[in-house]
């Protein structure tokens, strides 16, 4: 019996290690690769990258699920794009306008990072928003629990931004802003576009349009309706 106990004791040991230690190696290559800084990822660059070069990073990725790569066609302001997900649990995508890559998106419901480690790795965030989009929730309309307040924090010069979504299902909306908060979406874009994404949606998700004069300065941690009211 005390041998079975072991055995088991040990193999749970080693797949928690295994997971622990695939999670971190992964969620390293989201945030930042020695192949290049952000906003390039694993040599993606937005403003650089052509389509077809693209396509061919994807596929000798060890941390994409190549089934997963897709061509998604045009949408929005976009000519084309090509969806992906990784092994991590991010889905992600990839826009293009005229055959070159103007964004890369990451996003994963139960976090990719911590605002925390985001900053230490971009550094403050130049801008935060406070949106409201439809998530899941019943009935899908505004005023219900269909409406999500999300919060975003935008560095437009170095071409990053960095959101999550504030609802919680059973509690309702968490308006604290503490260094652990999970970050659900992390996106890469070409800042030479930053007008052109923010005033179409790209950078902040709304059901409401965002101009720049509606972003708040980075005040730091706390209450969300206090530091970045929504309005």
């Amino acid at each position: 019996m005390n041998n079975i106990k072991h055995a088991c004791k040990h193999t749970l040991n080693l797949l928690l290690f295994c997971l622990l230690f695939y999670g971190c190696t992964v969620r390293q290559s989201v945030v930042s690769t020695a192949k290049c800084t952000a906003p390039c990822w694993e040599g993606i660059s937005p403003g650089y990258t052509s389509y077809e070069d693209s396509l061919l990073i994807l596929q000798n990725l060890e941390n994409v699920d190549n089934s997963s790569v897709i061509p998604s066609g045009p949408w929005s302001i976009f000519t084309n794009g090509i969806s992906f997900q990784l092994y991590s649990g991010e889905t992600a995508g990839i826009s293009i306008i005229d055959d070159t890559v103007i964004m890369v998106s990451f996003r994963k419901p139960g976090g990719i990072l911590s605002i925390s480690e985001c900053i230490q790795r971009f550094g403050t965030p130049s801008f935060i928003k406070q949106s409201h989009v439809l998530g899941p929730g019943f009935p899908l309309v505004l005023g219900s629990d269909a409406e999500h307040p999300w919060l975003y924090a935008v560095y437009p010069s170095e071409g990053i931004s960095l959101g999550y979504d504030m609802y919680r299902v059973w509690t309702g909306p968490n308006y604290s802003l503490e260094p652990d908060t999970q970050i659900n979406e992390i996106q890469y874009f070409d800042p030479k576009q930053y007008d052109l994404l923010l005033e179409n949606g790209m950078i902040i998700n709304s059901l409401s349009d965002i101009r720049q004069s509606d972003l708040y300065p980075w005040k730091g941690y706390g209450n969300v309706n206090d530091l970045y009211p929504f309005d």
